[in-house]
C-alpha cells in the first residue's frame, strides 16, 4: 500500500493530487495532437476530458492491483501546471507497476519529465520497442528493490 504525503517535491516541481479546478489543465493537455502523439489515445472531446478528470481525482493512493496515483506537476517557481505523472500498480503477483508522465509542449525539453520519472522511480530505457500510431517509440521502465524502498522511506523527514 502506498499513500504518499502530498505534495511530492522534486528540485523544481510540486506533485499534488488533481482538484476539480484542474479541468482547464486536463483540457489544455489532452486536446493537443503534439501531446497525445505518443499516448494510447487521441485528442479528447469535452465529455472525455471531464471523465478523465473525474478518474484522476480519485487516483491518490495505491491500495491494490489496478490502483494508480496521478499527481499534477506544478512548477514551484511560477505556480504553473506543467503536466502530470502517473504510477499504476500493474501486478501484485509480479510486483510490477507502470510509471508515465504527460507534459505540456511549452515545458518540454527542460528535464521536468526526468524529474517526475526519478521521483516515481527510474530503471531502463527501451529503444524503439513500442509501436504507437504508426511509428516505433522508446519506453522507459522503472523499478525499485524492497530494501531501496525501505531505505528511501526511512530517509524522508517525518
Amino acid at each position: 500500500m502506498l499513500e504518499p504525503t502530498y505534495p511530492l517535491r522534486t528540485a523544481r516541481l510540486d506533485l499534488r493530487p488533481y482538484e476539480p479546478g484542474d479541468l482547464v489543465h486536463v483540457r489544455d493537455m489532452h486536446t493537443r495532437e503534439e501531446v497525445t502523439r505518443y499516448l494510447y489515445w487521441n485528442v479528447m472531446a469535452d465529455e472525455q476530458i471531464q471523465a478523465r478528470l473525474e478518474r484522476k481525482l480519485g487516483q491518490v493512493a495505491l491500495h491494490a492491483e489496478g490502483d494508480g496515483i496521478c499527481p499534477v506537476a506544478v512548477l514551484r517557481e511560477t505556480g504553473e501546471v506543467v503536466g502530470d505523472a502517473a504510477l499504476g500498480w500493474v501486478s501484485e503477483e509480479h510486483r510490477t507497476g507502470e510509471v508515465g508522465f504527460v507534459l505540456k509542449p511549452e515545458f518540454q525539453g527542460r528535464g521536468l519529465a526526468s524529474e517526475m520519472a526519478a521521483k516515481m522511480l527510474r530503471e531502463a530505457h527501451l529503444v524503439q520497442n513500442e509501436w504507437v500510431k504508426g511509428e516505433w517509440c522508446d519506453e522507459l521502465a522503472y523499478a525499485m528493490l524492497a530494501d531501496e524502498w525501505e531505505a528511501r522511506a526511512m530517509s524522508r523527514p517525518s
